[in-house]
């Protein structure tokens, strides 16, 4: 008896110390997901005792193991109605096999749609589900064996979302203890035996192995936890300030704590494992080539892997019907008004009179490009000119031309970079001129 009431205060303390569930009011509603197997009773059990949420019940009854689903169902609508507490049930659709002969992966959509789906229709702001301590233990060592940065070493964070994890005080063996000790009635779902499924192998195979060197296992990586999530924080708090997400220094490419800070920055879906891919082909990289990190591409410019967007093929016509300007991908072109200022020369501006103007076309530059120089007795081919202009590799292939021509061939003038030598002027008798600018954030 005295353990038993050592472990329920446990429970007590762990959710008071949580800061979110400081933060819910005394009838915060919460929807409790039970399969009916030990760890979700004991949650459902233990919520229902130490605190004063407004709890609701859900449960999905996939369908896959005959009686035994129903069985599942029938313990989770006795316990919601011993409680007097409001249960809703989904009985899902036949699940197809993943790609890796599961049925895992599927079951966890259709269960968290439901919930989310009765958490809108209902008001409810958070879920609560029955992972205990060994979940969190073997999700850590599921990471670290697909090779996972840091974050995912923390196992299962109290709070994930909407999502919260009260039990994660607790073992599965000590859930299982508290279940008997309690007198609460549960299922065991027969193909937790099955080690075809990953996670059933490190708990039926490995886990004894290395509970066999610590008994304590689950509560020591849970105080390595702890050093590792005040690690991620930090790191997620440095990264604000000292890595820029549109670039990567090929020279840092390698170092231990660069994917660490730099993965924090990105939301395209990249992995750890991603970015060590790509350490492994960038350095043999040309300037100008690409590398695939999660959904977004990078270019090599120099001794830099910079971020870039997909080649945008755009054309536009200038004139009054668009307000004489482009919005580009990275660049703004526009018509001035000259009215009363001096006229600037250089790279960025390209003056023109009048009867010059019809039917000027923006577009990005194509092979076969080129501008007029030395007085129009040259040519320079636009890929040049930028090369030595030093535009960055990121930016090229989307560089803006100003041309009359809808086909590649002689360019009046590049934006930034330079004007055909053929429209060099100082005087004009009504000057019609145009700015370019990056925008790019």
């Amino acid at each position: 008896m005295q353990v038993l009431q050592a472990q329920l205060l446990k429970f007590e303390q762990y959710i008071q110390k949580q800061a979110i569930c400081q933060s819910f009011a005394a009838n915060e509603k919460v929807l409790v997901c039970v399969s009916g197997g030990a760890d979700s009773v004991l949650l459902l059990h233990l919520l229902k005792l130490y605190t004063s949420w407004d709890l609701f019940v859900c449960h999905t009854n996939h369908q896959l193991r005959g009686d035994s689903s129903d069985s599942d169902e029938q313990l989770v609508r006795n316990y919601a109605q011993e409680n007097n507490l409001p249960i809703y049930v989904q009985v899902a659709k036949p699940i197809t096999l993943s790609e890796d002969g599961s049925y895992e992966l599927e079951a966890r959509k259709l269960r968290r749609t439901f919930q989310d789906d009765l958490c809108a229709e209902h008001q409810i702001n958070w879920v609560a589900t029955g992972h205990h301590l060994t979940d969190s233990f073997e999700t850590a060592l599921i990471n670290l064996i697909r090779g996972s940065g840091i974050t995912g070493l923390r196992g299962i964070p109290f709070r994930n979302g909407n999502r919260i994890h009260p039990l994660l005080c607790f073992t599965k063996e000590e859930v299982e203890e508290l279940c008997k000790e309690l007198g609460l009635t549960f299922n065991t779902d027969a193909s937790n035996a099955d080690t075809s499924i990953r996670r059933n192998q490190l708990r039926l195979e490995v886990l004894p192995i290395l509970k066999a060197m610590n008994p304590n296992l689950e509560h020591t990586f849970a105080a390595n936890a702890l050093r590792i999530e005040a690690i991620d924080d930090y790191l997620n708090t440095t990264a604000e300030y000292a890595i820029n997400p549109s670039e990567i220094e090929l020279e840092r490419i390698n170092d231990a704590i660069l994917p660490e800070l730099w993965l924090r920055k990105q939301n395209d879906g990249s992995s750890y494992a991603n970015y060590l891919n790509a350490c492994q082909t960038a350095n043999d990289l040309q300037t100008g080539e690409k590398v695939q990190i999660g959904s977004t591409f990078w270019v090599r410019d120099r001794n830099l892997l910079l971020k870039t967007e997909a080649e945008n093929h755009y054309q536009i016509t200038l004139n009054a019907e668009n307000q004489w300007q482009y919005q580009g991908p990275f660049f703004q072109i526009w018509k001035l008004a000259n009215i009363g200022t001096e006229l600037i020369f250089d790279s960025n501006y390209l003056h023109l009179e009048e009867h010059q103007i019809t039917n000027l076309i923006v577009r990005n530059w194509l092979p076969g490009d080129y501008v007029l120089i030395n007085q129009g007795r040259s040519k320079k081919k636009v890929s040049d000119l930028l090369t030595d202009a030093k535009v960055s590799a990121a930016l090229k292939p989307n560089w803006p031309v100003i041309t009359n021509s809808e086909l590649a061939g002689e360019v009046i003038w590049v934006p930034g970079v330079r004007l055909s030598d053929t429209y060099h002027k100082r005087n004009f008798a009504c000057p019609v001129s145009f700015g370019f600018a990056i925008v790019q954030s």
